[in-house]
């Protein structure tokens, strides 16, 4: 079934986009800059504090980082539909220039900057840089991998629709060594995204009733959320009974929590039709990859120093209050001034081809 839904025509392909094509674009769209934002607000939290352990002891922290990157994940893998149907050499291209060329680029500058502005070229820092290059930007690394899965998953269902169990199996028992940059953790929210959109209408039928029992599992087990122990960062799978627990609790808690927000914001972009906010919301969503990737430049670098400084003149201040000032204040105000910065990097960036190829993945 799933592989008769993945053999489309082009015609097929066009029609699907084309229907409601203003609707469907800006309702993703507005999702993908909610989805932006809570990866810059989160990685503000995480690095404007000297506190290493604030991140897993923090509610927003961990609330933010329970759905934020399988939310990109699932819209990822919705969007995967159409180039799954396409031949498998021209969708390794497309996707190495998409995802794996700007994660180098992006990553060579990052790391230029970061020698200059402290004056370290020796050898060691040259071999840090080196090491910690097929890391950087993890979540770009793990959706190409996710993609070539997928490939090669829809090239064995030509052969035997069955086949594709056997196929799944053989990922999973192999997942810790095929677990870089997370990629086994993400890829049940690529295929979530997959299924969504070949189920569309299926899902759509019966939503209401599908995000009311995602509510009440999300409610409920992020009461067994802890950060320091289900986040993906610090727990990679592992084939243990403890892994598997980790590996399910994250997926569900992800998986129910895109949901929601999903559902939330297309029932608001329904209502808020033609709105400006809405408009420029949708712009945003249209950035994400080049947020992604210049927010490191602010976000982890350049602002941190300047938060810091601010929270030790309120460090007199009571705890509730610091941690409010910290939250909802400093690090909020750090996100959105992080954002309207790498808009204009973007748009800077968007004036050459070369940038526009290189940086924003942009297939010209």
């Amino acid at each position: 079934m799933v592989y008769k839904s993945m053999e489309l025509s082009k015609a097929q392909i066009s029609t699907s986009v084309t229907i409601d094509k203003a609707h469907r674009i800006a309702y993703w769209d507005i999702t993908k800059s909610v989805a932006i934002f809570c990866v810059v607000w989160g990685h503000c939290l995480q690095n404007m504090t000297t506190n290493t352990g604030y991140l897993w002891s923090d509610g927003l922290s961990q609330l933010i980082y329970s759905f934020h990157m399988p939310l990109f994940m699932v819209i990822s893998g919705y969007f995967a539909f159409g180039s799954l149907s396409r031949p498998i050499g021209i969708t390794l291209k497309k996707k190495i220039l998409q995802l794996i060329v700007p994660s180098i680029s992006w990553f060579i500058i990052i790391s230029l900057l970061a020698m200059t502005l402290h004056r370290d070229f020796s050898v060691e820092r040259l071999r840090h840089i080196l090491f910690t290059l097929p890391h950087s930007f993890w979540f770009l690394k793990a959706l190409f991998l996710c993609y070539i899965i997928a490939l090669a998953g829809v090239w064995l269902m030509r052969w035997h629709k069955w086949s594709v169990l056997l196929f799944v199996m053989i990922i999973f028992c192999l997942g810790e060594v095929l677990n870089f940059s997370s990629t086994i953790s993400m890829l049940p929210f690529f295929i979530a995204g997959l299924l969504l959109h070949i189920h569309e209408k299926k899902i759509s039928s019966h939503q209401n009733w599908i995000v009311v029992c995602c509510l009440l599992i999300f409610t409920s087990m992020f009461i067994l959320w802890e950060g320091n122990e289900y986040n993906i960062y610090q727990n990679p799978f592992k084939h243990s009974w403890g892994g598997y627990k980790v590996l399910l609790i994250r997926t569900i808690i992800g998986l129910s929590g895109s949901i929601i927000v999903l559902w939330t914001i297309k029932m608001l972009s329904i209502l808020a039709k033609g709105n400006s906010i809405v408009m420029h919301a949708s712009k945003l969503g249209t950035m994400t990859l080049g947020i992604y990737c210049a927010q490191v430049i602010f976000a982890e670098g350049l602002l941190k120093s300047t938060a810091i400084q601010t929270l030790d003149l309120l460090s007199r201040l009571p705890e509730i209050l610091h941690h409010i000032a910290y939250n909802y204040v400093i690090t909020l105000a750090a996100a959105i001034l992080t954002i309207l910065l790498c808009v204009f990097v973007i748009g800077f960036l968007k004036r050459f081809k070369f940038t526009r190829i290189i940086f924003l993945g942009e297939q010209l």
